[in-house]
Formats: structure tokens, sequence, C-alpha cells
């Protein structure tokens, strides 16, 4: 099995922690490093000095929102190149266009993918 994923750091924001423990695992199975943080605060900390590969942003968080955190990688000279996916239930097409004006890499609608599909969205950022 080809382990696309192998060595990549991917920060994952998700403040479900069952959707965020779920995902962890399976991305650690594909020997990924994992940065999973359950707010966008903690995630602005760890941004500091952290230069993940890819980051895998939820909408909903219980401090600052995804749009926001999105807005600050954007707004970072030495993050503003890092791929950044936006995950949500908030299916509406405002929030949609929303991330795509914010800079966003993609956006998923959470309950349109199983866990095992999320994983291979990912991996086509790297394939």
């Amino acid at each position: 099995m080809s382990k696309i994923l192998k060595g990549k750091t991917i920060m994952w924001v998700e403040d479900d922690n069952f959707l965020g423990s779920v995902i962890t695992k399976k991305m650690t199975t594909e020997d990924a490093n994992i940065v999973y943080l359950d707010t966008g605060a903690k995630a602005l900390e760890e941004l500091k000095e952290l230069v993940p590969d890819l980051v895998l942003l939820d909408v909903l968080l219980p401090d600052k929102d995804g749009f926001e955190v999105l807005e600050e990688i954007r707004k970072n000279e030495r993050l503003k190149n890092i791929p950044v996916i936006l995950f949500s239930n908030l299916s509406q097409e405002d929030n949609i266009n929303k991330a795509k004006e914010l800079g966003a890499t993609d956006f998923y609608v959470k309950s349109s993918f199983t866990p095992d599909e999320i994983i291979e969205k990912i991996k086509l950022f790297f394939a």
C-alpha cells in the first residue's frame, strides 16, 4: 500500500472530538504527522511555530471560527501558501463562496463524506 501521506504534517482543527479522533487515527495509519487541535485560537498559536503541509479546518469552532483562522493564515507571509481545506456541515452557497474569497483551497461538506473518503480526498493533494 502506497503511503502518500508519509512524513506529511497535517494540521486538523475540529471541535467534534469523535470525528477528530477517527480522522487522526486514520491519518496516523498513513504515517502522516497529525497535529490535532480543537479550537481556532489553539491553531493560530501552533502556527506561530509550525508550517504544516496542509491545514484541515472546521468552520464552526468554539472561539475563532474557521473563516477567521483562514484569514489569519492568508495574511501571514510565512503561511499564506499552505493549502487549507475548510470542512463544515454549513453547505449554503454563501459559506462556500466566503471560503473561496478568503483563499480556501477547497471546501468539503462533512456530512457528504465518510472518514475514509476524507482521507482519500486529502491524499489527492499529495499524489
